[in-house]
């Protein structure tokens, strides 16, 4: 996988569908992806940190709500 040195181990888990539902960074789970029936994600969970995706123009991290543009 590409950024990955030798020392590193990088594995992606992905559902049915084809779409990311984990990365493992030398064993140990880095990022956790969840989608929708619709096939849209609507949640991600990396580096200790969730965000959840309402619709295609918010997320909301924590206390934060993020409106994209």
């Amino acid at each position: 996988m590409s950024g990955a040195t030798a020392s590193q181990e990088i594995t992606p888990t992905y559902n049915p569908k084809n779409r990311l539902t984990q990365i493992n960074k030398n064993g140990a789970v880095s990022g956790t992806y969840v989608y929708d029936g619709d096939g849209v994600r609507v949640k991600e969970t990396a580096g200790g940190v969730t965000t959840v995706y309402i619709g295609a123009y918010f997320e909301w991290t924590g206390s934060t709500a993020t409106m994209k543009s």
